[in-house]
């Protein structure tokens, strides 16, 4: 299981093999010239295929940008293990905030490894990325996150990447600076090619090390971080029949805000409520409730109650969620509805539109045609006790 040598053979002796990298937009390549040729991903593809000339490799990008290892957790089957990996790469210390430490994105960061390692024995790479501000001492805060990453790998023996720590190296020695890394136009998060190139070495010389070392995953008794997200279901409101007056199943869009925002690749349909909606009520049995479906420039809001009450969250104090959108394309819609529910309870959840017809102001003086609010949702992702759900009446 996870043998980093037994890969190495595999891939010295010419056999097909699939490699997939999960995370958010630094895995993708977002502020890259081309995220296809100068992403830490696409580097390290193709290090792979000049390492390995008689391999044949195929390369699945499994990266959402803005997007957690919460949501991950819930994308893992469909967008990771459904291509049988053979190698995966694992980057969300960014996206999951290095600079501080929850409990719940802890149990779903290493519910990933622990379920690549159970459901596909391929080996895992986790991977720690900078932004500017880690290589600025003017700037730079302590990163607790990293700490606990670094022992998921160490408890689970995984190959793992500190590009933190070698891009600050490579700036005490004078090679690089920051400015040489990261665009002023593009911010302190997305790096240049530059950049992306220091990720790509890390990562390579961590992959490297590893199978010199002859390293070999492990899967301990226990969970670090407890065990939520090791029961799971990501139920999609098409299935979750009848459904309430005033809702269809559609197709997500097959275009965004940028390539890895296309929810055409990540859902497989979108169920979609217009003005007037009736609500869409849910009853499940789960600890942590997610919602995941589509942004667009036409989204309204909506209200979700659990059991009667207003859902309290991160993204919501009172119920209320807005699809934050822009207004020049799609994008992902992730919304934590709950954390910490009693999974020995029955909760019902509910979903109510607040939609209204809207009319834009004109353009040059010429009209503008009205439209209608949608709300465009795939799943709601439960986590954790039994993972349940079914319609609600």
């Amino acid at each position: 299981m996870g043998d980093f040598s037994k890969f190495d053979q595999r891939a010295r002796a010419g056999e097909h093999l699939n490699v997939v990298f999960l995370g958010g937009s630094l895995t993708w390549g977002a502020a890259s010239t081309d995220p296809q040729l100068f992403s830490y991903r696409a580097l390290v593809g193709q290090r792979l295929e000049e390492h390995y000339p008689q391999a044949h490799f195929t390369f699945w990008d499994a990266a959402i940008g803005g997007t957690s290892s919460n949501l991950a957790a819930f994308r893992l089957q469909r967008d990771v293990i459904a291509h049988h990996p053979d190698l995966v790469f694992i980057d969300f210390t960014i996206n999951d905030n290095p600079y501080s430490v929850d409990d719940e994105k802890l149990a779903s960061y290493e519910s990933l490894t622990r379920r690549v390692l159970l459901e596909t024995g391929a080996p895992v790479e986790l991977i720690i990325l900078a932004v500017k501000p880690d290589l600025e001492p003017a700037h730079r805060q302590p990163r607790p996150r990293d700490a606990k990453h670094k022992e998921v790998a160490a408890a689970y023996n995984t190959a793992l990447a500190d590009a933190v720590s070698y891009m600050n190296v490579e700036v005490q020695k004078g090679r690089y600076t920051p400015d040489q890394m990261w665009n002023p136009e593009t911010g302190d998060t997305h790096p240049n090619n530059t950049g992306y190139l220091l990720y790509s070495e890390a990562v390579w010389q961590a992959f490297l090390d590893a199978v010199a070392q002859k390293k070999v995953c492990l899967v301990p008794d226990k969970m670090l971080f407890g065990d939520t997200y090791m029961t799971w279901k990501r139920q999609r409101l098409s299935q979750l029949t009848p459904l309430p007056a005033g809702w269809t199943v559609g197709h997500p869009s097959t275009f965004g805000v940028a390539f890895d925002f296309y929810m055409s690749r990540w859902l497989d349909d979108v169920t979609i409520a217009t003005p007037g909606a009736a609500p869409f009520r849910v009853k499940f049995q789960a600890k942590t409730v997610l919602l995941f479906g589509e942004a667009t420039p036409k989204s309204g809001k909506f209200l979700v109650t659990i059991d009667g009450k207003p859902a309290i969250s991160q993204d919501s104090k009172d119920g209320i969620y807005g699809q934050t959108t822009r207004i020049d394309g799609n994008m992902p819609m992730v919304k934590v509805l709950a954390i910490n529910l009693d999974p020995t309870v029955t909760h019902t959840l509910e979903i109510t539109p607040q939609l209204v017809q809207v009319t834009p102001p004109a353009i040059d003086g010429t009209p503008q045609p009205a439209y209608d609010q949608v709300i465009r949702i795939e799943s709601l992702c439960f986590a954790g006790g039994p993972a349940t759900a079914e319609v609600a009446p």
